[in-house]
């Protein structure tokens, strides 16, 4: 936890008084202490698959800064392993691309790729405060504001990354996604196995051209 008088956003804080917290080889956090739960209840496939040699394996990956801090970057099912060997949690990538103007989800994809591409949707609102223009997601992607503003917002998160964690090209999908249709889940986090496979298409052409 973090500790008053010394937060930083982001960071998740240093390992409390008697737990153990250590990064795998694989990048995923696991935990031992007496703060880690014996078990599933009846359920030992579960419990083993849970606590291996002591320790509880979250889900999670990280890292660890160099005051002891730690880091969150994504979960380890949703890791990006590349053609060439590079494990990438692709959660930063996503939240980073959201938050520029215009885009509303991002979804980070190249796993068995030789680069990363991303797949992304509009926030059609906010294009219609800034553009006096109408229009559906397709045709608004076009519009020369609207594709300066994603070329910059990928530019802006290449610059702070290594060759293998740059964008090389990206898609805009015809409609934004949605609870209903099964591509986020109802706490509105995206299913990303959902969006790939639903739009392999698209990723296809992307690695093809």
């Amino acid at each position: 936890m973090n500790r008053s008088g010394w937060i930083c956003i982001g960071i998740v804080g240093e390992p409390l008084l008697g737990v153990d917290v250590r990064i795998a080889d694989d990048g995923e956090i696991v935990v031992r202490g007496g703060n880690v739960c014996p078990g599933y209840w009846e359920d030992p496939v579960a419990t083993a698959e849970l606590i291996r040699d002591g320790w509880m394996h979250s889900g999670d990956v990280g890292t660890f800064d160099g005051d002891g801090y730690l880091r969150i970057t994504g979960r380890k099912k949703d890791l990006i392993i590349t053609s060439t060997g590079k494990n990438i949690a692709p959660q930063d990538m996503d939240t980073q691309l959201r938050s520029a103007p215009f885009i509303s989800q991002a979804v980070v994809v190249g796993d068995g790729r030789k680069f990363l591409s991303a797949l992304l949707t509009l926030d059609t609102d906010a294009i219609e405060d800034a553009i006096p223009t109408h229009g559906e997601a397709e045709v608004l992607a076009t519009h020369p504001d609207v594709e300066a503003a994603i070329e910059r917002a990928v530019e802006e998160l290449n610059a702070a990354r290594a060759g293998a964690e740059r964008i090389k090209t990206w898609r805009v999908l015809p409609r934004d996604l949605t609870v209903a249709d099964g591509e986020l889940t109802p706490t509105l986090k995206v299913r990303r196995s959902v969006v790939i496979d639903r739009y392999g298409d698209l990723v296809d052409e992307m690695y093809a051209s």
